[in-house]
């Protein structure tokens, strides 16, 4: 390290600002500096090692471990909202047991396993040891690696179009990792199936109640089905070709502090206000739950409060193409007992959420006529006894497009799941403006 640059990091180290130096090249070695002032001076003998790596697979941390062959210091720092937690233990033959605390010295955790000076592969417990959360991080230097990804997310949503026979055929597939869940629209039918990918080989066979489909082998071109290339539809010697249309990916946000551990899977739209706008329902869902009120001083925390609260959001597309996008967004608290769901349509082009009203001509009352549909057919369901009380206090409110027409589904329980009502287009397409809908429509 030349002179310069040590003088830098001592004016940092003292005034509490940086001189014109890279962030990513003056913040570790201002940890490093933190870590060695909580060893002796005369200790000899001093590793300081900056890890990368996650917590539970998902979020992202720095960790600074120093070390003299017994005994162990150090901290983390969770990079989504930068809360530190502190550590001290004790290093014997690559294992390291780590008694995690806070800057104000309570005990909040601990941190078990093997660090051989490369890699760390360890557990965090809470301090009733009723939590295990996986850490696992990488020896990491600024000038040599990039950092590990944070929060990936392997889901993507892709659209096939085609014709099998004489019918119109229209698939949506939403793979993630290596499962695919398969929904087909054939006129105003819809059929569900859920598949493995196949270890090796392109080859699948459908199991659906469709007999134009059941019994069938749908081919791809490529091993990791990413939606990027056409499927054919193997039916003994005839094959029909599917081509894609459509293909969107997800992306993962996380974000961690003492308290909060949250991860949400949303669509990696190309349309900046419809991304703004998703953001800006997770953030409001957030304030409304009060969550972020926990990123305070931690000696103002019970030491119950490490974690206690783990939030999931995901967001299930129904339909898209370039001008709309449908579906519902979902989420939980595991400190509430419901899941919360927001049903939603929005206007890529126009950029802008719609309403059912929207989509109907004015002298169309679509909400009056989609409400006789449900109380119509809620009556014909057969359902238990159980069920049927559930789902006749049900609204059927959240309203969503899907290729084949309005999906209207319950909220959610935790028993008795989500029930839906499907209106098809055919029913109401007459009394349709929106001109983007009209376009695809009238593609069958």
């Amino acid at each position: 390290m030349t002179v310069y640059r040590k003088i830098q990091i001592l004016l940092a180290i003292c005034t509490g600002w940086m001189i014109d130096m890279p962030y990513g090249y003056a913040q570790p070695e201002l940890w490093r500096a933190e870590v060695r002032s909580m060893f002796p001076a005369q200790t000899k003998n001093l590793w300081i090692h900056h890890m990368k790596g996650h917590i539970a697979g998902l979020h992202h941390v720095d960790f600074m471990l120093g070390t003299d062959g017994q005994q162990c210091k150090g901290m983390y720092i969770l990079e989504s909202s930068k809360a530190r937690f502190y550590f001290e233990g004790e290093d014997k033959n690559e294992s390291i047991d780590l008694v995690e605390q806070t800057r104000s010295g309570r005990v909040t955790g601990f941190i078990s396993g093997i660090y051989n000076g490369q890699n760390l592969t360890a557990v965090w417990t809470d301090i009733h040891k009723i939590q295990r959360i996986p850490v696992v991080c990488t020896l990491w230097s600024h000038d040599t690696a990039a950092p590990p990804e944070a929060c990936p997310s392997a889901e993507s949503i892709s659209v096939y179009e085609g014709m099998a026979g004489n019918e119109k055929v229209k698939l949506f597939v939403r793979k993630n990792e290596d499962k695919c869940a398969l929904q087909w629209y054939i006129g105003e039918k819809q059929y569900e199936e859920e598949i493995r990918l196949p270890a090796s080989g392109r080859f699948l066979t459908l199991n659906n109640k469709c007999p134009l489909l059941n019994g069938k082998k749908l081919h791809a071109p490529t091993d990791d089905w990413t939606g990027k290339s056409d499927l054919d539809l193997v039916d003994n010697d005839r094959i029909y070709r599917l081509s894609v249309k459509q293909q969107l990916d997800f992306e993962c946000y996380e974000f961690a502090d003492f308290a909060t551990r949250m991860e949400l899977i949303k669509p990696k739209s190309d349309h900046k206000k419809f991304n703004s706008w998703l953001e800006q329902k997770f953030r409001l869902w957030h304030m409304e739950n009060k969550l972020r009120k926990d990123n305070k001083p931690d000696h103002e925390y019970a030491v119950a409060d490490r974690w206690k609260y783990s939030i999931y959001g995901w967001v299930e597309v129904y339909f898209f193409n370039n001008e709309l996008i449908s579906g519902i967004i979902y989420r939980q608290n595991s400190q509430e007992t419901h899941t919360d769901k927001q049903a939603f349509i929005y206007d890529l082009s126009g950029g802008k959420e719609l309403t059912i009203r929207d989509i109907f001509e004015k002298n169309f009352n679509a909400q009056e006529y989609i409400n006789r549909v449900i109380a119509a057919r809620k009556k014909e369901m057969a359902l238990s006894d159980s069920l049927k009380k559930w789902a006749d206090g049900q609204t059927f409110r959240n309203l969503a497009l899907k290729p084949s027409g309005i999906s209207c589904t319950t909220d959610f329980h935790p028993v008795f799941g989500e029930l839906e009502i499907m209106i098809p287009f055919t029913e109401l397409k007459t009394n349709i403006q929106l001109k983007s809908l009209l376009k695809e429509l009238n593609k069958d």
